[in-house]
């Protein structure tokens, strides 16, 4: 809602009077650019607060997510072809991090005994969450597009990819589980023997490291106002929305996929997801310093 209102409140009337602005310079008026644009050169840095959300498409499951929230940032350095037209590389970090819930869950997979018999091991799961996040070491490669509206204030549009490297990579899931074993050939079924693996009711825990592709894409874009201190110095405040190109997950999935097949083992979500990713919105704050 604060998105929203920021939008419609600042950056709509911006683009309304940007266009205007260029409606008059188009029909002859003398509009000239400030100092500051006339300088090709610059070196950036900027911070950025977001909504973050990570994906993962397990249709056979109804699954709630929670969204979370991230501070990130990135330094670069970019060059003007034209007074409104460059390109910029840099280097920078971002995070993304869910929230995921799962009421009930049920499944069932073959499983031999001590004595080589087979059985059917039936899973059933209930209060089952996981938190997951994920870090990214990037290198954004960006089209940079600046829009004058007077002598100190314009409208600006960057626009790219992100090529990122996972840093950190952790899932953290519980549950709890309930495990029978039923035997065909018998009229037997195996429940509340937590010795032998048939639990009930057992609160089960599972942590650790997704498996990520070594680089992912996603784009990158951001627009909004900045303003200009001086020939060398101006600010930028804008609007941000990054999302995975692909899927980021390098899992090979199973079919089917099973949460826990056993007490003390507990997968992640992203495990069985066909397609995982990730995206952000939220607020830019940044300073660009023009060299020459």
């Amino acid at each position: 809602m604060k998105l929203k209102t920021f939008i419609t409140k600042l950056i709509l009337p911006v683009t309304l009077k940007f266009l205007l602005s260029t409606a008059l310079y188009s029909q002859g008026t003398d509009y000239t650019m400030n100092k500051v644009e006339q300088k090709k050169i610059f070196l950036g840095i900027s911070l950025n607060g977001s909504q973050t959300s990570i994906s993962n498409d397990l249709s056979f499951l109804s699954i709630t997510s929670k969204m979370g929230k991230s501070l990130n940032g990135r330094v670069e350095v970019g060059y003007f072809f034209t007074r409104m037209i460059g390109i910029s590389i840099g280097l920078g970090y971002s995070s993304y991090s869910s929230q995921l819930f799962l009421n009930k869950d049920t499944g069932s997979i073959l499983q031999k005994d001590s004595e080589n018999e087979d059985y059917i091991m039936k899973i059933t799961g209930k209060s089952i969450s996981e938190d997951q996040k994920i870090s990214f070491l990037n290198i954004p490669v960006c089209l940079d597009i600046r829009l004058p509206l007077g002598q100190k204030l314009g409208f600006f549009i960057q626009g790219g990819i992100n090529f990122g490297i996972p840093l950190d990579k952790t899932y953290n899931t519980s549950g709890i589980f309930t495990y029978e074993g039923e035997y065909y050939q018998y009229p037997v079924l195996l429940h509340d023997i937590p010795k032998f693996g048939f639990a009930t009711d057992t609160s089960i825990q599972g942590k650790g490291n997704f498996q990520l592709k070594s680089i992912n894409t996603s784009i990158l874009a951001v627009a909004g106002i900045n303003y200009s201190f001086s020939e060398t110095l101006s600010i930028n405040l804008g609007i941000q929305f990054t999302r995975s190109f692909a899927n980021i997950s390098d899992y090979k999935n199973t079919n089917p996929f099973i949460l826990s097949t056993k007490i003390n083992v507990l997968n992640s979500f992203m495990a069985g997801s066909s397609n995982s990713g990730f995206h952000a919105l939220g607020l830019s704050l940044g300073l660009k310093y023009y060299i020459k």
